[in-house]
């Protein structure tokens, strides 16, 4: 899996009286003309940090439930540039997430991924 940078994540940055804070993830997903060896997933990811002098691991943990993106492999358009959308999600416990992208690798298939979080509230 490959993760994108961290990002702190704290209800009280986030919290409006009487609405619901929620997330979404909406993501830009560009393929090259070889198709993916299988199903394509983004999501939302708790991460952890180790490591000795001059390393580091940034580890995921247990997806956030409710912010999987799936694309399956057929339905992965090459040579173009696509959007896909999570469905709204409630916000996770305050700590260090990163989008985490999971392309199963075929040989000569490139991908870029951009994508972000977004915040919104309802009552």
């Amino acid at each position: 899996m490959q993760l994108l940078p961290t990002t702190s994540i704290a209800a009280a940055d986030y919290t409006i009286g009487g609405l619901n804070t929620k997330l979404l993830i909406r993501a830009s997903l560009a393929t090259n003309g070889t198709s993916p060896a299988g199903d394509i997933s983004i999501g939302l990811y708790p991460v952890t940090s180790s490591g000795a002098a001059g390393t580091i691991t940034v580890a995921a943990g247990t997806l956030v439930p409710g912010s999987l993106i799936e694309v399956a492999a057929d339905s992965a358009t090459i040579d173009e540039v696509n959007e896909y959308v999570s469905g709204q999600f409630f916000l996770p416990a305050d700590g260090a997430y990163a989008l985490g992208l999971d392309v199963p690798d075929a040989a000569d298939a490139a991908f870029e991924l951009d994508a972000q979080l977004e915040v919104f509230w309802s009552e």
